[in-house]
């Protein structure tokens, strides 16, 4: 097993045992997908970025099914093969705000969403951010685990 499935196991293995809470609205989303990043992640100095993302959500709970989901956006911060931050919108199944912050490959995820036509908030989300290429880093993988909570 390469070093880089070991690390996402470690990350997101204990996530998977979050389920629902006693509270009825919660859902628990496993997301896969693949985007790029322009101009590309140096392997010196830094850059801002505008970021894609397109996946998968398997979402389960009160919202259960299984949903596609893109990510435009851009960095708030000038990006670097260690760290990055950003924001963006969801659009597809799931739609919405959300911000990121990557420190190395782990990456978390906060903002508001809507999934089925009913606001959510990211409660807690955590993923793997895998690079494809090298110098400048312009495509990846990346495997997330999220928890969202129905807004009243």
């Amino acid at each position: 097993m390469t070093s880089i499935r070991k690390l996402a196991l470690a990350v997101v293995l204990p996530l998977a045992l979050l389920a629902p809470s006693a509270h009825a609205q919660d859902d628990v989303a496993s997301v896969v997908g693949n985007g790029t990043i322009s101009p590309g992640l140096p392997t010196s100095g830094c850059a801002f970025q505008q970021v894609t993302f397109s996946g998968t959500a398997v979402n389960v709970g009160d919202h259960a099914g299984v949903y596609n989901v893109s990510f435009a956006g851009n960095s708030t911060i000038c990006e670097t093969l260690g760290a990055g931050q950003g924001s963006g919108t969801l659009s597809g199944d799931i739609s919405g705000t959300v911000e990121y912050s990557r420190t190395g490959p782990i990456v978390t995820i906060s903002g508001q969403v809507s999934v089925n036509a009913s606001p959510h908030s990211i409660e807690v989300g955590v993923c793997v951010f895998v690079a494809v290429n090298f110098n400048p880093v312009t495509a990846y993988v990346l495997v997330c685990k999220v928890v969202l909570r129905v807004v009243p």
